[in-house]
């Protein structure tokens, strides 16, 4: 299958968010599943920007083009940009995989998933991706 990636964006430290993502690429690539993560995929990890209205509606097309929807979240803190993903990935009836840290209450979210990984730390999501996956 292949995933479309998302995460939330805004306040992120970008050199910790590119490994994190690149860490949670490969652990989906081991499953023998093919993540695609936007900003490095489309934008080279942000070297080449498109206006922030193209951006939504180009990550549309690409989730086009994914068999699932894969959120990755970290923090309690919502993101705008995520939930739309989410609900453009439900009303086009592809397979959502939530990936969120334990205790957190996002709860539109979790209503939205069609399966849920409640991880502690990055390793203990690792290996629940290839039990998952």
């Amino acid at each position: 299958m292949k995933y479309y990636i998302a995460y939330r964006f805004l306040g992120a430290d970008m050199s910790q968010l590119q490994e994190t993502l690149t860490r949670l690429s490969l652990a989906i690539e081991t499953t023998g599943n093919q993540p695609y993560i936007y900003f490095r995929d489309a934008q080279n990890w942000w070297t080449t920007r498109l206006p922030t209205e193209q951006i939504l509606p180009d990550a549309y097309s690409k989730l086009d083009q994914a068999d699932g929807f894969f959120a990755f979240i970290e923090s309690n803190e919502k993101s705008e940009w995520l939930l739309l993903e989410a609900w453009y990935a439900k009303a086009k009836n592809k397979k959502i995989v939530l990936a969120i840290k334990k205790d957190n209450n996002l709860r539109l979210l979790k209503s939205l998933a069609d399966q849920i990984i409640e991880f502690e730390t990055f390793w203990d999501l690792e290996e629940k991706i290839h039990a998952v996956l």
